[in-house]
């Protein structure tokens, strides 16, 4: 532990890790908390089994959240290293895919195999260059 806070106070590249590595669990904890929030951040469940299939959810939902995220920013960024624009290659690089801003949190989720799934190359087609 102690060479670890040597390390920690020595070297900043490596204190800059730290703190962006504790950033991404904190953003994630923060996602599952807003995929909880429509029922006040409290579980419906009433026993421990009900508790943690809510919990269970909740985690699926985040992460479903942030591989629709991550493979749009893949396929974007590939797409601006075909365009070679190392401006947006930048930006891309920057982005975290652990955000939901955009995405509607409020509603009623269905899990049924009769649904279509999203074509994310048409939508990456269609975003405009800024």
């Amino acid at each position: 532990m102690s060479l670890f806070v040597l390390n920690y106070i020595d070297d900043i590249t490596f204190r800059q890790n730290v703190h962006r590595s504790l950033n991404r669990g904190e953003a994630y904890h923060q996602l599952v908390r807003a995929v909880t929030h429509p029922n006040g951040g409290k579980f419906k469940g009433t026993t421990e089994y009900e508790i943690a299939i809510e919990s269970d959810c909740s985690r699926l939902i985040a992460n479903a959240v942030i591989y629709y995220n991550a493979s749009m920013l893949s396929k974007l960024l590939i797409r601006f290293e075909n365009e070679n624009n190392q401006e947006l290659i930048a930006l891309v690089k920057r982005l975290s895919p652990v955000a939901w801003r955009h995405i509607n949190l409020f509603g009623r989720y269905e899990f049924n195999s009769d649904l279509s799934v999203p074509d994310l190359d048409e939508m990456i087609n269609n975003i405009k260059a800024l």
